[in-house]
This record gives C-alpha cells, structure tokens and sequence, in this order.
C-alpha cells in the first residue's frame, strides 16, 4: 500500500474551505443511508470490471473517494495492497469498521484534488462517482496521474446523474418521492446542502464521458479509452428498480488511461 505523507492530510483554505466542507458535511451526514449492499450480481459485475483493468497480482491500488469502500474491498480480496482515500470521516468510519482484517487494505482521509502521497506510489489508481462533485476535477485528475508510476492505469467511474432537462428534473422529482417512501429519509436533504455550491463544480451538470476523456487526455494520460459499464448498469437497474430507471438518464461509464 502507498504510504501516505505524515501529517494532516487535508488543507484547504478561503472559499475552497467552505466548498470543501460543504462536500464533506453532507457526506458524513449521508455515511450511515448511503447505500453499501449491492446484489451477487452487481458485485460480480463490478468484480469482472475491476479486474479487466489490469493483467497483475499484487498490485498497489489506490481507490479515491472510497465511500465505504466497495471497491477497496473488492480489490484487496483479489490480493491487492489497497489504500481507500475519502474527504468524509463518516464514511471512511463505516468503511474501517467492515473491513475484514485478512485484507492488505487501509483507509485514510485525504483530498483527492491533494493527495497525500509521493509520486509514483501505485500501480492502479481508481475513483468511483467522484469527478462530478470535485471542485477542480483536472487538479484531481493531475494528482491522480503524479501518484501513478510508469506502467499504471488510472480508472475512473461516473455518470450523468443531473441532467438539467426539464423531464430529467421530473424524473429525478417522482424518484426522490419514491425513496422518501422506500427507504424513510428525506431526499431533499442533497439539494439543500449542494444548491450553494454546485455552481463551483464544473461536473455537476456537465458530466458526460467526453469531458472526463478531455481531463485524462488533458494530464498526459495515452491510450485513453471509453466504456460504457453495460453488466454494472443492468444489475444496479434490476436491483434499484423504477427508482434507479427514473433518476439515471444514462449508464455508467468508464474512462481509463494509462501513464506511459
């Protein structure tokens, strides 16, 4: 595993900060309902793509926005040494505490536009829905790149989760009436926390897979290719049901890139 930089591992300052805690803030707040069980299926699913991205064993994985650490799992029981970064302490609380101890897996709180790492520390980098949220997602996608070494891959999973269209925002409406139905909690607890700040995220409505391209092809990344995650989409469909299928316009995607 990378080990990271002693010291505090997030600094920022001005409005960054209270973009930066903003961010945070609400993760923390959405740690304990953020969802973290996902069907044999879609686990699968995830499991062949990950392991679609690189032909090694042993390798040194960092996963950036780990959330509660689906990824990082998944990677660190196929024999990786992973390190799973997050800006909420939240989160990376729920990821540490189900982390099975048989694993070479850590967590560690950092930015990911920041990372607290040296330089070529990893052979794999990957992120899962993070660049839309991230206030500049080419610093990220630059750091990202510095801490790779020569050989690696970087990987990166999003989605166009807010579209502008006036059916989308229908869509989205009639879904987050379902989930306050579903799952008991109020959905509008996202909108009131990002409305004061989703116009510092360039992502936020414009995040399309030709962008995220532009940003791997942007810091010098070659062999930058584009994927749409069709086994990923069609078992989080089937598992989210009429919710999933209202809210998402589109799959996910998958943007990699290989530092040279």
């Amino acid at each position: 595993m990378g080990e990271p930089i002693t010291g505090d591992h997030v600094h920022f300052g001005g409005q960054e900060t209270r973009i930066k805690k903003g961010i945070s803030y609400y993760w923390d707040l959405r740690s304990p309902s953020y969802f973290s069980l996902a069907s044999d299926e879609e686990r699968r699913a995830w499991r062949d793509c990950l392991r679609a991205l690189h032909d090694g064993a042993g390798l040194r994985v960092l996963d950036v926005g780990t959330g509660r650490g689906f990824l990082a799992s998944l990677l660190a029981e196929d024999g990786h040494w992973v390190t799973g970064l997050d800006l909420s302490s939240g989160m990376l609380s729920l990821a540490a505490a189900s982390r099975q101890d048989a694993l070479n897996l850590a967590f560690c709180r950092g930015d990911a536009e920041r990372l607290p790492f040296r330089g070529a520390s990893f052979d794999l980098l990957v992120s899962r829905h993070l660049l839309w949220t991230l206030p500049d997602p080419a610093q990220a996608v630059a750091e990202w790149s510095r801490v790779l070494r020569s050989g690696g891959r970087l990987a990166a999973v999003d989605g166009m989760w807010f579209d502008d269209a006036p059916v989308m925002q229908l869509r989205r409406l009639i879904s987050s009436i379902l989930t306050s139905i579903k799952e008991r909690r109020d959905p509008r607890i996202f909108d009131r926390h990002y409305r004061n700040i989703r116009g510092h995220l360039p992502l936020y409505n414009h995040d399309n897979p030709e962008r995220v391209v532009d940003l791997f092809r942007g810091a010098g990344l070659q062999n930058v290719r584009l994927s749409d995650l069709e086994e990923i989409d069609r078992a989080q469909r089937r598992q989210g049901g009429l919710r999933y299928r209202l809210s998402n316009k589109r799959p996910v995607f998958l943007v990699t890139g290989d530092k040279l």
